[in-house]
């Protein structure tokens, strides 16, 4: 019974041999194929890391222009004389011009005659 086994062992021993080299082939294709892996999320990471060291670089640069520009911003503060609400002027120090205003004096005024407007349509508050 094992001179069977053994008889169909050495007459197979050949392919074995050959398959074994295959498997070993592959193996060796498959660490190849891990290494390269293993190479690319690296490269990736790099380029990853640089892309956002340029994107930090970019908001830095864009927050010092901001930085420099509020040197010369003033705020000029007052109050709505109809509707009491207060008013902020946003102004350039250097050639005092108007930015902005919050809110928009406009805004304000129209705000004062729909009051008005109200006043002379209903007399009492409920």
């Amino acid at each position: 019974m094992f001179g069977a086994i053994e008889s169909t062992l050495k007459a197979s021993s050949p392919e074995v041999s050959s398959g074994s080299m295959a498997r070993a082939k592959v193996v060796q294709s498959n660490e190849a194929l891990k290494a390269q892996q293993m190479q690319q999320p690296a490269e990736k990471k790099e380029a990853q890391t640089e892309q956002a060291a340029e994107a930090s670089q970019e908001m830095l640069e864009t927050l010092t222009n901001d930085l420099d520009m509020l040197h010369h911003v003033g705020l000029q503060f007052s109050v709505h004389e109809t509707t009491g609400r207060t008013m902020i002027k946003v102004i350039n120090k250097d050639t005092n011009d108007l930015i902005r205003e919050i809110p928009p004096e406009g805004l304000l005024n129209l705000a004062a005659k729909m009051q008005e407007m109200l006043g002379i349509l209903f007399d009492k508050k409920v």
